[in-house]
């Protein structure tokens, strides 16, 4: 701590306007405990203010009260400072193989979502990374929805959500966010490049949208547009939040000197019935956005679209491109019809 009074030298007062909590806190708690995890620092600061002011029963520090001091009380970003979540679906053996260094490395800067995986990757991702928050759905709730339930449990003011399949690196996550910090204007979104054509080494670009395998978010300055439509189960879920963030007023860059390498289509074992899911929830996904922001008119006609799905799925030449349009198709028409992406009990629609 640093003082042994309540008002002495090196404490600051803090006044919450969050179930009316009034907060004397030490400088240096407040340092070290955000460099905790979640449950770890709002342990510890409970434990520093009760013992130093004895308001234990008037006090409650929890994690959401963590971060609002985060931010009343900022400090100088650095890598520690930034939350990296994860959405999984019978993950493991990918995240493994893809960023296994980095997460033994610093495990406390983890967030895993795995969407209730068969595989029993939850099981398998705590026994490996003890020191990861891992949170396990009750059922598969999507892309969108696990994303924000891991930014509920973010402390820090930047949010890095990226794909189970990107090889990532420290050095990569720490360039991506001093770029971010030292870009003005300030960027509410950024991204690297996950695609070599993208690799263009041209430094930071304003960009219209941006791909969802790697995202750094400043949650503070979305506060204004919220984070994912928690009516998309899968894909377009990017798309959406770039497209309110931009109508907005707010920067979108992409970072073209930083690469990180997305092993496309690896974030989940292989499976024709989730491949079918996929298909049926893109194709939905793209309607509602188009619907939802009035762009649904020529190319974007759904029923245009309809029409093209069945020509391609009728002259198809391999049995794979055939359920590709096929569940396509059944997308598209099941969206037409009404159908949402999530049935009344909050599990996904299977076609």
């Amino acid at each position: 701590g640093g003082a042994d009074e309540a008002g002495a030298a090196g404490y600051e007062k803090f006044h919450v306007n969050l179930r009316t909590i009034e907060l004397c806190i030490c400088r240096t708690s407040y340092q070290t405990a955000m460099r905790r995890t979640p449950a770890q620092g709002a342990c510890l600061l409970q434990t520093s203010v009760g013992r130093k002011l004895r308001l234990v029963s008037r006090i409650k520090i929890d994690q959401e009260n963590l971060r609002i001091l985060h931010r009343i009380y900022p400090m100088n970003e650095k890598i520690e400072d930034l939350t990296i979540a994860i959405v999984s679906y019978n993950s493991y053996s990918t995240i493994v193989d893809c960023m296994d260094a980095f997460i033994k490395e610093s495990p406390s800067q983890f967030v895993i979502v795995d969407n209730n995986s068969p595989d029993n990757s939850s099981e398998k991702l705590r026994s490996r990374y003890p020191g990861v928050k891992v949170i396990t759905s009750k059922n598969n709730i999507g892309y969108g929805r696990a994303a924000n339930l891991a930014a509920k449990h973010a402390t820090t003011r930047y949010l890095f959500l990226v794909n189970p399949d990107l090889k990532l690196t420290k050095n990569a996550t720490t360039d991506l966010l001093e770029g971010m910090l030292n870009t003005t204007p300030h960027p509410s979104i950024m991204a690297p490049a996950v695609r070599p054509e993208d690799h263009l080494n041209r430094g930071i670009e304003d960009r219209r949208w941006l791909i969802g395998a790697a995202l750094l978010m400043d949650l503070d300055a979305l506060e204004d547009v919220g984070l994912f439509d928690e009516n998309i189960f899968l894909f377009s879920e990017e798309t959406d939040l770039c497209y309110r963030a931009k109508k907005q007023g707010h920067r979108l860059a992409l970072d073209t000197n930083i690469y990180i390498q997305h092993l496309l289509g690896q974030s989940s074992t292989p499976d024709p019935k989730v491949d079918e899911l996929k298909n049926w929830h893109f194709a939905w996904s793209h309607m509602y956005f188009y619907q939802k922001h009035g762009l649904a008119e020529g190319k974007k006609n759904p029923n245009r679209i309809k029409a093209l799905y069945f020509i391609k799925w009728i002259t198809a030449t391999s049995s794979k491109k055939r359920l590709k349009y096929k569940s396509r198709l059944k997308g598209t028409s099941a969206y037409l019809r009404g159908q949402k992406a999530f049935k009344e009990n909050d599990t996904p629609y299977w076609p």
